[in-house]
């Protein structure tokens, strides 16, 4: 109903806009994955212009006749509603481990201020890090502050689309798998930001489009105050939970990018060994982090 509701949308759309134009259409919906998608095969009698519509997915296929387009196919989706559409948006996220962050910058913030490496060359940016003397309107540390903060919003926003889905159209496994791959991204996120600036601000919230009628309500929660550490580690650790999220994690030790039960206990290792004064660390958790690491049969 949803997706002919889609169609009928856009067809109203059309004849306000060419009401002399002249079409018949067949119809036909497809079940893929989980998905319905309904493709509508369009025939005009006269030049027929499709209107731009969000509806539609993909492209639109034109078949040109003497010049004009004669028949046209269009394809709606049913969106936030399939597994293939969890995924997608979890595959972007995982786009993050490409950005400047996972390159060059974390050299720069961490290996020159400790003196395991110089800089070299004389840019200003690069200097202020190996004198230890970095100012606000550095551009490498805004670099930094927004892509990790866009690494921790994507992942966010593949976890709470996910729980939107219809349970009806989307394999449970594979579901809670999306969201518990995207809670480890998250965790790695929020991690590295609490080590750099310790309190920061924390945005756990899927952020609507915004509008002149929505902006007082949301603003603070996309601009909130910093969260402090402790609180940023416990959602880290509650994103790392065994029974929340490690538990729904692939078991595999070799040959995958993708978060796995291993590389989330070993993140919780990590987390748990770096959270506090080292007097108020629970060591026992950590040992017992990592050897369910050393379970899913890492080798050196």
């Amino acid at each position: 109903p949803e997706l002919l509701e889609k169609f009928l949308i856009l067809v109203h759309q059309t004849f306000i806009q060419h009401p002399r134009n002249q079409m018949g259409f067949t119809a036909v919906i497809i079940k893929r994955d989980g998905c319905h998608l309904l493709q509508v095969i369009i025939k005009t009698i006269t030049a027929f212009h499709v209107v731009d519509n969000p509806l539609l997915i993909g492209k639109t296929v034109f078949e040109m006749v003497n010049g004009k387009r004669k028949r046209i196919i269009l394809r709606f989706e049913s969106r936030k509603e399939c597994t293939i559409d969890a995924q997608a948006e979890l595959q972007g996220a995982y786009e993050s481990f490409k950005a400047d962050i996972f390159q060059s910058e974390n050299y720069t913030i961490g290996d020159v201020q400790s003196d395991n490496c110089y800089i070299g060359g004389d840019g200003v940016a690069e200097q202020e890090f190996d004198l230890l003397k970095l100012t606000s309107t550095n551009y490498k540390v805004e670099l930094v502050w927004s892509q990790y903060y866009s690494m921790a919003g994507t992942a966010t926003s593949v976890i709470e689309n996910t729980k939107m889905m219809d349970p009806a159209s989307t394999v449970a496994e594979e579901r809670n798998r999306v969201i518990a791959e995207a809670k480890f991204l998250r965790a790695w996120a929020y991690f590295d930001i609490v080590r750099l600036w310790g309190d920061a601000p924390m945005v756990l919230d899927l952020i609507p489009t915004i509008t002149a009628e929505n902006l007082d309500k949301w603003y603070p929660v996309m601009y909130p105050e910093r969260s402090v550490a402790d609180k940023i580690y416990d959602q880290i650790l509650d994103d790392l939970n065994e029974e929340n999220t490690i538990r729904y994690l692939a078991s595999k030790n070799k040959g995958v990018f993708q978060a796995t039960k291993g590389a989330a206990y070993a993140l919780r290792a990590k987390v748990l060994a770096t959270r506090g004064e080292k007097s108020t660390r629970d060591y026992a958790k950590v040992v017992e982090a990592c050897d369910k690491v050393i379970a899913e049969g890492y080798t050196l």
